[in-house]
C-alpha cells in the first residue's frame, strides 16, 4: 500500500491550486474578461496558505498556524463570492457585506487560536461551514 506523508499531500494541494490561479489568470488575459479574476485570487490565496501550513516545521508558528489558516478561509470565502458573482446570485451589496463577513470570520479564528486554542478544531469547521452555506 502506498503511503503518503501529510506534508507531500498539502504540497500536491498548493500544486494543484497554484495551477488552477494561473490557468484562471491566463484565460483572462487571453479573453479579456474580468469574471474568474476573483476565482485567480481565491486560488493563489489558497495556494500559499497550503504551502505555508506544507512547510511549517521551516517557519516561525505565526505564519504556519495563523496566516495559513485565515489565507485558507479568506480564499474560500473569495472562491464562494465569485462563484455566486458568476452565477448572478450576489448584488454588489451582498458581495461587499459577505466580504466583511469573512473578515470577522478571520479575526474570530484568530482570538480563537491566541486565546481559546481548545476550541480552534470547533472555531475552524464552524467557519468553514458559515462560509460555505450561508450564501
Amino acid at each position: 500500500m502506498i503511503e503518503i506523508d501529510i506534508r507531500t499531500l498539502l504540497f500536491t494541494l498548493f500544486l494543484s491550486k497554484l495551477v488552477v490561479a494561473v490557468f484562471f489568470i491566463v484565460y483572462t488575459l487571453i479573453t479579456s474578461k474580468r469574471t474568474l479574476v476573483l476565482f485567480s485570487w481565491a486560488a493563489s490565496l489558497q495556494a500559499i496558505g497550503l504551502l505555508l501550513i506544507s512547510y511549517r516545521d521551516l517557519m516561525p508558528q505565526v505564519f504556519t498556524l495563523y496566516l495559513a489558516n485565515v489565507l485558507i478561509f479568506t480564499g474560500r470565502g473569495i472562491e464562494v463570492v465569485s462563484i455566486a458573482k458568476l452565477s448572478n446570485i450576489f448584488s454588489n451589496r451582498l458581495i461587499k457585506s459577505y466580504l466583511i463577513l469573512i473578515g470577522c470570520l478571520d479575526l474570530i479564528f484568530i482570538f480563537t487560536q491566541l486565546f481559546l486554542p481548545t476550541f480552534m478544531v470547533f472555531a475552524a469547521s464552524m467557519i468553514v461551514f458559515m462560509i460555505t452555506f450561508i450564501p
